[in-house]
Formats: C-alpha cells, structure tokens, sequence
C-alpha cells in the first residue's frame, strides 16, 4: 500500500476554463497540480505497477455543499502524472472510493496494489 497526504483538490468543475472556445486548465488548477506535485514528491511514495484500488479522504474546508466524486479527477490525474500509478483508466484502476471525514488532513489518498495487468 501506498499512502499520500495532498492539498484539497479543486472540484473538477473548477479545472477547466474555456478560452477561445477551447478547454484549457484554469489557474487555479494549475496552481494545485503544481503545489500539489511538489507535496507528493516530498513524500517518496512507491510506484505501483498494474492493477490498483484507490481510496480518497477528503476533509471539507468549509461548510457549504460539496461533492466528493468532483475531487476524483484531479487526484488520479495527478498520481499518474507523477507516475505512481501507470494510468488513470480502468485497465489499471478497478476501484475508487471517496468519502468525507470530520476532521484530519484534507485529502489522504491510499493506493493498493492488486493484481498485474494481462
């Protein structure tokens, strides 16, 4: 298992901007991706290769509505740009689950490995 610690993710509704009648990341996510790059290679954690399970904790930093399942995107996104994971399809991740905690970190992000790709 591998475990990391991240900065909250944006909601996916806040990733991209059109411009041009193009879809490019907005600031703000750029500004996460790189922040949070920069956490998650602090904290070494270990490739794994193949099949995975991913498990996300996120805690809210305010008290309007939220929804976890828009802070997926930016966080598989992330793992397989840093290559923890090999790719964010479901080749490779068979599972994902979110769900929100009272208190802690913003986000943990558990990554098991579970079998090699055929």
């Amino acid at each position: 298992m591998t475990q990391i610690s991240l900065p909250m993710p944006p909601s996916v509704n806040a990733m991209y901007s059109t411009v041009n009648k193009r879809r490019v990341k907005s600031k703000a996510y750029a500004m996460w991706a790189k922040e949070a790059g920069l956490v998650l290679n602090t904290q070494h954690p270990k490739p794994l290769l193949g099949r995975v399970s991913v498990s996300i904790a996120l805690v809210a930093q305010s008290n309007h509505r939220q929804d976890a399942d828009n802070r997926v995107k930016a966080i598989l996104d992330l793992l397989t740009k840093h290559s923890i994971i090999e790719d964010d399809s479901n080749k490779y991740v068979r599972e994902v689950r979110v769900r929100w905690m009272d208190q802690g970190l913003p986000c943990v992000v558990n990554i098991n490995a579970l079998e090699p790709v055929a």
